[in-house]
Order: structure tokens, then C-alpha cells, then sequence
């Protein structure tokens, strides 16, 4: 028998068909959730508080951008340990990279706060962490997209990966709610979120099995490159989202404050946090509802997303035209639901549809490269967005972001994807 063949003997239960959210599942949504929160943490303390502390937008972008190279650049190599070694000893690592680089980056903005380090010092302070985190980090969503891969059928992989976007939402409902905590002390949310990720990663430790399905796999020492046809357009189509997802969140705060009329800290904090809030609660109840009763094959979801998107930077575009700042927000948080929506299309169709295209010794090689892609598109985005806003126009960023979507749009129209339905309805009873 090959090793394919037995691969592809040790299914799901049945149970797990009916049923996704599975006790290894829930287990997984937490310790998900805890990395969730400190993602959408950074993008609603920072920007502004970095502002006052004398690290400037460009610098923040740097920050953001390098951070996100070095974590592109180690994502395919734990994926390929992952189908070595196990799903779970990856994930903890990189549970453990996210915890002490959140907490890194926390003491760094304290000791600007506090004045022991000036703007200088404190950017470079800054960037080490980040550093840190995504050389660590970078483990988890290529060891998590593998688990999902390992632990559904080719029938509901997309519903899988549904539930593991769904955990981004989470954490971006929490994360804001956390950050309130900010008008008490700034970093006092970076270090609750630090104290979850601890629990995050005992959970995990303690609680979730190792899939079965690959130990052992002789087949680990293959290697896959990213140019491979059978996943490249998968790879392109997450790097141009996350490109302009992170043109337009990095510009966010600076385009409530210079066009839809917010002053304070304390009111941009609050308003960025109504809109991840919006955006997360369209992405969980898509997600964890909509999409695990409405099975969409990945082809249909990648031709939804693209569209969706764009209407969304032309949404908020439109907020900055507003003639009162309460109306111009509501356009702001129709955006941000539209993001959330577009998210909810991208996630199982992109991940789902790649996870198809390769065979099941593959499939931590493939998360590698799909969290390589995501990120290498947040390398671009936080240096476009601020770029594109303070030197060409404020509403260049969402008319890039916009045009770029559209002609994504086009090139999913000719991307393949394995139909797992017909499969089954071709297979001997």
C-alpha cells in the first residue's frame, strides 16, 4: 500500500463531519484566539501612542515591515519541520515566540513611556522584538493549517479553514475590548495579552492531541517550492490581499484623525477599536456560522472575495468625504464589515483550495508557504500605506488598494481548484 494510500485511510470521524467544533478543535480556537488578540492589540495602541513617543509613521512601518520579512521568511521552513516533527511541538514554539515577543515589544514602549530610552533608541528597541517574534511566531500558522488539513475530509477541509479564520475574528473582538484598558495605562493590554498567550500555550500543551496522520512520514524529506503551479496562484492571491489589508490598517488612524475629524488619542483608540470590532464580528459570524452551514466549495469563495474587497476600500474612501464625523465613522465601520466579509471568502477559499492541490504528506509545506505569502504582502503594505498617504494623497492608499483587488478579481476567474465533491461522487461505494 502506498504511503498516500494510508495517509488517506485515517479520515475524520464521523462525528467530526457533523460536529466541527471537536474538543482538539475548541482546544485550538483558544490557543488561536490568545494570538489573535495581540495582532489586533498592536494595530490599535500603537500607531497612535508611537506617534507621541517620537516614532514616526515611516518608522512604524519599518517596524511592522521587517518583523513581517523575517516571519515570511521562517513560515515555509516550520512548516516543513511541522510535517517532520509534529503539528504540535511547532505550535508551541511558536506560541512561545508570540508570548516573549509581545512581551519584549511591551517593555520597549514602557521604557519610552517612562523616558528611559528616547525615539531612537526606542525604534530600535522596537524592531529587535518584533524581530524576535516573527522569527518564532512565524511556526503557528503553518503547523495550525496543517492540523485542520490532517483532521477534515477533503469535503469540509473549507469549513475547517473557516473555523481557523474564525479565531482571527475572535481575537480581533477581544483585542479591542482588551485595549480599552489603554486609557488606565498604555501597555497595560500588551501585558494581559502576554498573560493569555501563557494559557494559550499550557492549553495547548496539555490538552491537544497530536494528529496521527503524519508521524512518522517518510515522505517529510521532499521538498516543495513556491513556484510550484500547483499552488502558486493560491500564494499570489493571499499576498495581494494582506498587501492591501495592511495599506489600508496602517493609514487607518492617520485618516480618522486628518479626515474624519477625531482629535484625541483616546477617541482615535476608541474609534479603531469600533472598527476591528466591526470587522471581527462579521469575520466570526461568517465564519462560525454562515460558512459551517452553507459548505461553499473554495472555487466559489475565491470568486467572492476579490469584489467584496473592493467595495470595501471604496467605502472607505468615501468615509473621509463626509460632512460630520459621526457619518463619515458609520461609512468607516461599513468598511471594516466589509473587510470582515471579504476575510470570511479568502480564508477557506485560498487555504482550503491550496490544501486540495497537494497530497496530505505536503500540507505543512503548503501552510508554510500560504503564511509565507499573507505575510509577504504585510511586508509591502505597512511601507505602501503610509507612503502612498503622505506623499501622494490620503485617499491614494484605498484607490491602490481598490484597483489592486480588482485585477485580482480577474486572474481568480482563471485559477483551478480540485472540486472534493466531485471526487467523492466519483469514488467505488
Amino acid at each position: 500500500m502506498s504511503k498516500d494510500s494510508a495517509n488517506s485511510e485515517s479520515p475524520p470521524s464521523h462525528a467530526q463531519k457533523k460536529n466541527p467544533y471537536t474538543r482538539d478543535r475548541i482546544i485550538l480556537i483558544i490557543g488561536l484566539v490568545t494570538y489573535g488578540i495581540g495582532q489586533s492589540l498592536l494595530y490599535t495602541v500603537f500607531p497612535a501612542v508611537g506617534r507621541d513617543l517620537g516614532v514616526n509613521e515611516m518608522q512604524q512601518g519599518w517596524i511592522m515591515s521587517i518583523s513581517n520579512l523575517v516571519l515570511a521568511l521562517c513560515a515555509p521552513i516550520w512548516g516543513k519541520q511541522s510535517d517532520k516533527f509534529g503539528r504540535k511541538p511547532i505550535m508551541l514554539l511558536g506560541m512561545a515566540g508570540y508570548l516573549f515577543g509581545t512581551l519584549f515589544f511591551a517593555l520597549g514602549l514602557q521604557a519610552g513611556i517612562s523616558g528611559w530610552i528616547q525615539s531612537g533608541a526606542l525604534f530600535y528597541s522596537l524592531l529587535l522584538a518584533r524581530l524576535f517574534y516573527g522569527t518564532f511566531a512565524s511556526a503557528i500558522q503553518p503547523a495550525v493549517t496543517a492540523y485542520i488539513a490532517d483532521t477534515t475530509t477533503e469535503e469540509n477541509r473549507a469549513q475547517g479553514m473557516a473555523l481557523m479564520g474564525m479565531t482571527t475574528g475572535l481575537g480581533t473582538i477581544i483585542g479591542p475590548l482588551i485595549g480599552a484598558l489603554a486609557v488606565l495605562f498604555v501597555v497595560l493590554p500588551l501585558y494581559i495579552a502576554v498573560a493569555m498567550a501563557v494559557i494559550g500555550f499550557l492549553l495547548i500543551l496539555k490538552e491537544l492531541p497530536e494528529p496521527k496522520v503524519h508521524k512518522h512520514d517518510e515522505d517529510t524529506t521532499r521538498t516543495m517550492s513556491p513556484f510550484d503551479s500547483r499552488i502558486l496562484p493560491f500564494l499570489i492571491l493571499w499576498a495581494v490581499y494582506f498587501m492591501a489589508f495592511t495599506t489600508m490598517t496602517t493609514i487607518t488612524q492617520f485618516y480618522l484623525e486628518d479626515r474624519i475629524g477625531f482629535q484625541s488619542n483616546e477617541s482615535i483608540i476608541t474609534a479603531t477599536m469600533g472598527a476591528f470590532i466591526a470587522m471581527a464580528l462579521t469575520t466570526v459570524i461568517m465564519q462560525g456560522v454562515v460558512l459551517q452551514k452553507v459548505n461553499l466549495k473554495p472555487s466559489v469563495l475565491l470568486r467572492l472575495y476579490c469584489p467584496t474587497y473592493a467595495l470595501s476600500c471604496v467605502t472607505f474612501l468615501l468615509a473621509g468625504y463626509m460632512p460630520i464625523t459621526s457619518l463619515g465613522f458609520a461609512f468607516v465601520l461599513v468598511s471594516y464589515a466589509l473587510f470582515g466579509m471579504a476575510f470570511s471568502f479568502a480564508a477557506p477559499g485560498i487555504n482550503g483550495g491550496a490544501s486540495l492541490s497537494v497530497k496530505p504528506h505536503e500540507q505543512g509545506m503548503v501552510g508554510g508557504y500560504l503564511a509565507s505569502a499573507s505575510v509577504m504582502g504585510m511586508v509591502i503594505g505597512p511601507l505602501l500605506g503610509p507612503y502612498l498617504y503622505t506623499e501622494i494623497s490620503p485617499v491614494a492608499p484605498m484607490v491602490v488598494s481598490a484597483i489592486c483587488l480588482g485585477l485580482l478579481g480577474v486572474y481568480s476567474l482563471t485559477i483551478k481548484v480540485p472540486d472534493p465533491t466531485a471526487k467523492a461522487s466519483k469514488a467505488p461505494a
